[in-house]
């Protein structure tokens, strides 16, 4: 297994996931100063561009996000011994749903599957964050975006538009509705007032997490001065993972 190039590819994608968290705070910690500034009552209406901003950070850390979760997959499989031919061909999803399937018919997963301590970890660790990520991802990737909407306002907001998907540029889909065969924007509802900031959170936070385990089942550490996001925008995350065995 060509290891080093492969880690590096899985550092530098975590950088990405870092990286665009801290623009997406920054905009975001910019739209609410702007919110808070405003004394007239009513809609409060934002240039449209930071909107796109805001939409195109989310939307590139999720893609950051599950490119990492793509690259450890492929990891695994060469792990588990399958030359790149095969490994390639390891795909997360359809692993996933095979292993729902061997669940609900009480079977067993594929072996080479079963083998794998990075597919174990994400399977049984890390499957709601997983799922979370991957519809959210697809829905903006493929389905279309919510860039159209140009107003920010904060969690706890009572003005008018507050509640209107069209405006609010941080409410997003329902999860529900955007399962069953990936549907289109116009099929997608907003019952339960769910927020960009609390998914991009939540994704991020995981991403992190699900790093630092697949570290330490490699048997590397990351010192926790690392990891910080800093006022220029660089990003320094050190993973050290021991030299393979001879």
């Amino acid at each position: 297994m060509d290891r080093e190039p492969l880690l590096q590819t899985c550092a530098a994608t975590l950088d990405r996931v870092f990286y665009r968290h801290g623009l997406f705070q920054q905009y975001v910690d910019g739209a609410l100063r702007r919110f808070e500034a405003i004394s007239h009552p009513g809609e409060v209406l934002m240039y449209q561009s930071v909107a796109k901003a805001i939409t195109f950070e989310a939307t590139d850390l999720l893609v950051a996000a599950r490119s990492f979760v793509d690259q450890v997959v492929y990891i695994a499989a060469r792990r588990s011994g399958e030359p790149h031919s095969r490994a390639d061909k390891w795909a997360v999803s359809a692993i996933l749903q095979s292993a729902d399937v061997a669940r609900q018919k009480r079977l067993r997963m594929p072996s080479e599957h079963v083998s794998s301590e990075e597919i174990r970890l994400l399977d049984v660790r890390f499957r709601a964050w997983f799922d979370d990520l991957n519809i959210y991802r697809n829905a903006l990737v493929h389905r279309g975006d919510r860039s159209n909407a140009c107003a920010y306002y904060p969690p706890a907001s009572e003005k008018y538009g507050a509640d209107n998907h069209t405006a609010n540029v941080m409410l997003i889909p329902d999860s529900g509705s955007l399962r069953g065969g990936n549907p289109r924007s116009n099929r997608w509802t907003y019952k339960d007032r769910r927020r960009l900031e609390e998914l991009v959170l939540g994704i991020y936070e995981g991403c992190l997490a699900f790093a630092a385990e697949l570290v330490a089942m490699w048997g590397g550490t990351i010192p926790t001065s690392t990891g910080s996001y800093g006022k220029r925008g660089g990003v320094k995350l050190i993973a050290a993972v021991p030299p393979a065995a001879k």
